[in-house]
């Protein structure tokens, strides 16, 4: 994992392009080579072909995982070699300090198993990218298609501190330069087939006596096949007694276990140790988009208006927001991952927002009091777990990451959210989630967002409206765009009417009941924290009541204490009488002059 470093450093820093196409057939050679010190080998070819390809698998095989999370894109088949051996001690692998020597060690290993195992395997095989389907038939490019996937017979170097580190590398010289390690078999115009790409990972789990399932091997692939960076970022921690670097507490995940190129490699969710988990999670939005399986949906400029997203596991659909509208350097995205599928050790169910800073560099490389990577989750909780390492507190991944994951996690997002919908300089931006809705037996996410700049209505229950005086008024109003909070006001209502606002949200009303009869002039306003207005002009008609005069007389015979005519109602026959604040005479009798 580490293999981002050791690609750019053969390349010279150069940042590359996948390197198989996102939709195709590839055969991939799997090929278990021993050190000259390792011990028998531990599982056999069998049991490793059964696992990685042809099932059944309770881990998950390779075709399996990767059909899923290229959504049917990507056919992997595979055949896993016989066990092999080179001269080279396991001792050796990470004795050297300088890049190059670090590099040409990766290179010789690979180099030695590739040519220990070239009498009995055919390469040219695996070289079928022409379009006659054929392998090696003459339209093809000579290079082996997937690279080879390197196992070791000892337990990777998490396990129990060994050196042995899972990793991917390209053949190159010292001078970075590509350079293809030939193989004995040619192709029909009798050039030599070549391998460009390698990996290293471990053929058995902790325990030294069983398959280590697909989890980190299909990480290191997610950098053979498609040179994905990893996306957490080394810290500095103590290193271990043994002298080997703390990776447990020296991480920030970032993705997290939400991501098979961070902890969703077999690292597994929570805190603490390594939870050597044999199932990957699947690809984040970033490497779907890289790799060529995800064209996001990009939200133009809009009002209240639904969105479905289906999810992950399914091939589902991701939502990309500019964070400025026109201007895609920064952006959040939105996914929904649901616990099925190879998402099913993930920590829960729910919709994932992405904070996207393109200004800032792939994976990692973010360090010390910086914690603004290019990707990174907008943890619902607002807690920033996975911008910490475990000494720091952080984890690497916890259901309440999610939006709408259950119970109080938050189903609203905005610019006076917590956590809020912000530039990542801390400026407003008009994003608006009004709600996420979240349907697990029909596995869709609905969510109902703004992006437009400047508010408007979307409903105004009071809009010209006619009502009669003393009747009970619950008029709601709902404004969208613009940056929340929003401020409201409300003129020319009747009395007994008035603008109640629900604190922190999208809505307000006016509630109550008028106590006059007439027409009013009523005007609603909504201004936006930048400042953007908009204005509702309406015309209230307000009817009388059906007071009875024969209640009115009764009350006035009857004293304080009548209950012919209730409270309001008197109040309103005195409002519309004498105004002298109380029901008397004067009152009856304009009720009585209205009702000739």
């Amino acid at each position: 994992m580490r293999a981002a470093a050791l690609l750019a450093a053969a390349m010279g820093g150069v940042a590359l392009p996948p390197a198989v196409a996102p939709s195709s057939t590839l055969r991939l050679l799997v090929l278990p080579a021993r050190f000259a010190d390792s011990p028998l080998p531990p599982v056999s070819r069998e049991q490793l072909q059964r696992e990685f390809f042809d099932g059944p698998s309770a881990a998950g095989t390779l075709p399996d995982f990767f059909a899923e999370a290229s959504g049917g894109r990507l056919a992997l088949s595979g055949e896993v070699g016989n066990w092999v051996q080179t001269a080279i001690r396991s001792t050796d692998w990470e004795n050297l300090a300088l890049v190059n020597e670090f590099l040409n060690m990766r290179m010789e290993q690979a180099a030695a198993a590739i040519r220990a195992a070239d009498p009995e395997v055919d390469f040219g095989l695996y070289d079928n990218d022409g379009p006659d389907g054929l392998p090696n038939s003459g339209d093809d490019d000579g290079t082996v298609d997937a690279g080879v996937a390197l196992l070791w017979a000892e337990p990777q170097s998490t396990c129990n501190g060994t050196p042995l580190h899972p990793e991917a590398i390209r053949f190159a010289n010292a001078a970075r330069e590509e350079t293809p390690l030939a193989t004995a078999e040619r192709t029909p115009s009798g050039q030599p087939i070549v391998v460009r790409r390698a990996s290293f990972s471990s053929a058995v789990d902790c325990s030294g006596l069983q398959v280590a399932g697909i989890a980190v091997l299909a990480h290191e692939l997610g950098h053979q096949l498609f040179n994905l960076p990893d996306v957490y970022s080394p810290q500095f921690a103590p290193p271990l007694p043994n002298g080997q670097p703390d990776r447990i507490n020296n991480r920030r995940w970032i993705l997290g276990c939400w991501e098979i190129m961070a902890a969703g490699s077999g690292w597994g969710c929570g805190s603490g140790a390594e939870l050597h988990q044999t199932r990957p999670s699947l690809f984040g939005p970033g490497s779907r988009e890289a790799i060529g399986w995800l064209v996001p949906t990009l939200v133009p400029e809009v009002r209240d208006q639904e969105f479905i997203l289906r999810p992950t596991a399914q091939d589902g659909g991701v939502l990309r927001i500019p964070v400025r509208p026109g201007d895609l350097r920064e952006y959040f995205q939105i996914e929904y991952r649901q616990r099925i599928g190879f998402d099913d050790r993930t920590p829960g169910s729910g919709v994932l927002i992405y904070s996207v800073d393109t200004t800032r560099a792939i994976g990692g490389g973010c360090s010390g009091t910086c914690r603004s990577y290019r990707e990174q989750i907008v943890e619902a909780d607002a807690r920033g777990d996975l911008l910490r390492t475990g000494l720091e507190g952080g984890n690497r991944g916890e259901a309440s990451d999610a939006f709408a994951s259950g119970g109080t996690a938050p189903t609203r997002f905005a610019a006076n959210t917590t956590p809020a919908a912000r530039a990542r300089d801390g400026s407003l931006t008009t994003l608006t989630i009004h709600n996420i809705k979240v349907d697990e037996g029909a596995r869709t996410a609905t969510i109902r967002l703004s992006t437009a700049r400047t508010p408007a209505f979307v409903r105004n229950d009071g809009a010209n409206a006619s009502v009669t005086a003393l009747a009970v008024i619950n008029f709601v109003a709902r404004a969208a765009g613009g940056a929340l909070p929003y401020a409201w006001t409300a003129t020319g209502l009747p009395p007994g009417v008035q603008l109640s606002v629900f604190p922190g949200t999208d809505s307000a009303a006016l509630v109550g009941s008028a106590k006059e009869s007439g027409a009013f002039p009523v005007a609603l306003r909504v201004q936006d924290a930048l400042g953007g207005q908009v204005d509702a002009a309406t015309s209230w008609q307000v009817g009388a009541p059906a007071i009875a005069a024969s209640a009115a007389v009764l009350k006035l015979l009857r004293g304080t204490g009548s209950t012919d005519l209730s409270p309001a109602e008197a109040e309103f026959l005195d409002l519309m009488g004498n105004r002298n604040g109380r029901f008397d005479v004067g009152d009856a009798r304009a009720l009585r002059g209205r009702q000739r």
